[in-house]
């Protein structure tokens, strides 16, 4: 029970302590910023917790009372209830614009509980004046500009004026916007309820600012929708002209053609105030339509670097430049020393030509070895000598005599342009001149044609073959030798002597003189005789043999034709010879199948035949090798059979006599060193068939030894072939007969021959 009785005193007293403190007044809601437009009401919020106080307002810090239909309680109960909020009627700028304070008086004297709220504006709201601009002080006039120099920052003040609140102030340049540097509200002098709102831009003036729009927006909530409203004017930027130039493209100006090609070109000068155009070339003032440069047709008197320049009031600008470089095709427009020109045999030539075009032309001699009428014509044999504009010609000869053209080229855009001068003849002034020794070659029976040419200028008084002891002048005959009148070939004449019924006897050296004004020279033809004949070729191997019939038949002096023939049927051969210098030649052979050239050039060496003995335990041998010189340094080996040809290039080089010898005669020690190592080695093994032989008895043998007696059986006959040496070769075998004297000598070790020498 007494517990119980606690508890409740406990509750009691909590309840007592819990409605003294609820008794305390306090602020639910507290008046706040109030804007209301002229005539209208206006609700200034108060509420109280606990009221037990009385409500009352003030006005900028003065009390205001209740009067129906001005100031009224928003609840009648409100003093009350604790609403004490209350209505503003028919709000006016003069009486109810300012500070209002929500205030209670305590619920006790001495609870000390007295309220008063914060002062809170009740703005009855004014429409500013529109907004203007301000610069330097002065205000800018609706079509006005803002000047300003390019580089330079600008100080614009925008205001609006008279508004209640004030106005909010923002910035755009065209519809980009501006952050200002600071907005002030201050209250007019005059009219100290209403507001002066000022904005302070700082603008940096730049070209691209030149011209554009420059805004000031005031932002009210009393203006009519869309509530703002904006005052404009001009960025006015003055700065130095700055030039460019229109119509150069490079691909334009790449291609302009002499007379074909046309040009317009456009000087732009961005500058404020506007600036005065001129177009200079080459640094000098020319006279132009304005800012165009017009060019039509263009020449190449137009080439040159043209500059655009301007200037206003603030300067000059700089100077933008273009280069015009006309094309054209190229002329010759010289070329020398002379249209002819007349040089002394082995001397030196110089000959210049000049040209004019763009691009600058290159330049191509051309020589043409014949007089040709057509000097204009590089159709016929001409051929490029020179890529250089000056053409030197040093130890000239006749074969440099003629005619040498110069041509010039360039291209232009894609095309190749050329202009050909007139020729220059080349005269070479000398004695006679031609190959010191020529070679010619006959048949038995047939005509021979022994020829020679020679060049000279001024041409040959006289000329005359001499052999032996016979002169046979230019033309004359004599029995069997007759000579033709020369053959002219561009300052070249050939002269030609005819034997009738050639024969062994013909072959000879015979000699041309030649004489002119100049001089005289002699040179002479080796006449070299063959003999028709059948040739027989005999190719052997380890499965047979074969032979096969060569029948040479002449046709010309210069064609051979090869007829070879077998069991199987037989082929003609055509083969051409041409003489391209008197120790080279050219074979060219042809058949069914194709054709074939061959450079062939004449060496002599020394011919002979060498005898290799070997002999070992169980017999000896003997080969002869014969060294047929031909008339070539490189032989060529065609073999043809029913399954293809095949052609086979062979190099010979032969040394001098001197160095073949020691060669010859060491490879004949190391052949005996080999073959005694082998006999000592047979004998090891057969000593019972081991003999004594007398070194003194050998060497006397030795030297009592005919010199023809290993070399060749004394009755071996000698084929017919052209080759002696083949004979030689097949002469040695198994059944080939010795002289006694060699007989006694097949045991020496080695049998060493001295070379002979011819």
């Amino acid at each position: 029970m007494k517990m119980r009785w606690n508890i409740l005193v406990h509750l009691f007293i909590l309840f007592v302590l819990a409605t003294y403190v609820d008794a305390v007044q306090r602020f639910i809601e507290m008046p706040t910023y109030t804007e209301v437009n002229p005539g209208e009401d206006a609700l200034l919020k108060c509420r109280i917790s606990d009221k037990r106080g009385v409500c009352s307002w003030q006005k900028d810090n003065k009390p205001v009372g209740i009067y129906r239909g001005k100031y009224e309680w928003a609840n009648e109960n409100s003093p009350v209830g604790g609403d004490c909020s209350l209505w503003v009627r028919a709000a006016t700028l003069q009486l109810d614009d300012g500070q209002w304070q929500c205030q209670v008086t305590a619920s006790n004297y001495d609870v000390q509980d007295a309220l008063s709220s914060p002062p809170a504006a009740l703005a009855v709201r004014v429409p500013p004046q529109s907004p203007r601009i301000l610069f330097n002080g002065s205000h800018v006039m609706p079509g006005q500009n803002i000047t300003v120099p390019a580089g330079n920052r600008a100080t614009v003040v925008c205001e609006a004026r008279y508004g209640n609140p004030p106005a909010y102030i923002e910035w755009y340049l065209e519809k980009e916007r501006l952050t200002a540097w600071s907005q002030t509200n201050a209250s007019e002098v005059e009219r100290p309820r209403v507001w002066a709102a000022r904005s302070v831009l700082e603008l940096g003036a730049t070209r691209s600012a030149h011209g554009r729009q420059l805004a000031c927006r005031a932002h009210h909530p009393s203006y009519p929708s869309p509530y703002y409203r904006d005052s404009y004017t001009m960025l006015d930027v003055t700065f130095v002209p700055v030039v460019s130039i229109v119509g150069g493209d490079p691909s334009t100006l790449a291609n302009l053609e002499e007379g074909s090609s046309a040009l317009t070109l456009e000087c732009r000068a961005d500058g404020n105030p506007s600036p005065y155009v001129w177009w200079t070339k080459n640094g000098q003032v020319i006279a132009t339509n304005g800012a165009k440069l017009i060019l039509a047709p263009v020449t190449r008197n137009h080439s040159g670097i043209y500059g655009c320049q301007a200037r206003n009031s603030l300067g000059t600008s700089d100077s933008v430049k273009i280069e015009i470089d006309i094309k054209y095709p190229p002329r010759v427009t010289w070329v020398g020393p002379d249209t002819v020109v007349e040089a002394n045999l082995f001397s030196q030539v110089t000959l210049d030509c000049k040209a004019e075009g763009n691009p600058p032309p290159s330049f191509t001699w051309y020589h043409n070895p014949a007089s040709s009428a057509r000097i204009n014509s590089l159709q016929d044999g001409a051929y490029p000598i020179s890529t250089t504009p000056q053409l030197q010609l040093h130890n000239v000869s006749y074969d440099q005599h003629g005619r040498y053209t110069c041509v010039a080229t360039n291209q232009i855009g894609l095309e190749d342009r050329t202009h050909q001068s007139e020729a220059v003849t080349l005269n070479v002034l000398g004695p006679p001149v031609g190959a010191e020794s020529g070679t010619a070659h006959a048949w038995s029976g047939n005509e021979a044609r022994v020829a020679a040419t020679v060049c000279a200028d001024p041409p040959p008084l006289r000329a005359a073959w001499l052999w032996g002891s016979l002169r046979l002048d230019v033309p004359s005959q004599i029995g069997r030798y007759r000579t033709l009148e020369p053959a002219t070939d561009g300052g070249c004449y050939r002269y030609t002597l005819l034997i009738a019924n050639t024969g062994i006897a013909d072959a000879r050296v015979y000699v041309l003189h030649v004489e002119n004004v100049r001089g005289f020279s002699s040179h002479a033809v080796s006449l070299t005789v063959h003999d028709a004949r059948v040739y027989v070729l005999h190719v052997e191997n380890v499965r047979g043999f074969s032979s096969h019939a060569v029948s040479l038949t002449v046709h010309d002096a210069r064609v051979y034709v090869l007829h070879v023939e077998n069991v199987r049927g037989f082929s003609s051969h055509a083969v051409s010879l041409t003489v391209h210098d008197a120790r080279v030649y050219v074979l060219h052979v042809e058949n069914v199948r194709g054709f074939s050239s061959h450079a062939v050039s004449l060496t002599v060496h020394d011919a002979r035949v060498y005898v290799l003995h070997v002999e070992n335990v169980r017999g000896f041998s003997s080969h002869a090798v014969s060294l047929t010189v031909h008339d070539a340094r490189v032989y060529v080996l065609h073999v043809e059979n029913v399954r293809g040809f095949s052609s086979h290039a062979v190099s010979l080089t032969v040394h001098e006599t001197a160095h073949v010898a020691p060669l010859i005669a060491a490879a004949l020690v190391i052949a005996a060193l080999l073959v005694i190592v082998l006999c000592l080695i047979l004998r090891c093994r057969r000593r019972r068939e081991s003999v004594e032989y007398k070194t003194e008895d050998l060497d006397s043998e030795k030297a009592a030894l005919p010199a023809d007696a290993v070399y060749t059986p004394r009755d071996t006959p000698r084929p017919l072939g052209v080759g002696g040496g083949g004979g030689s070769v097949a002469g040695v075998g198994a059944g080939a007969r010795y002289s006694p004297g060699a007989l006694q000598v097949r045991r020496a070790a080695v049998v060493l021959q001295p070379p002979t020498t011819v």
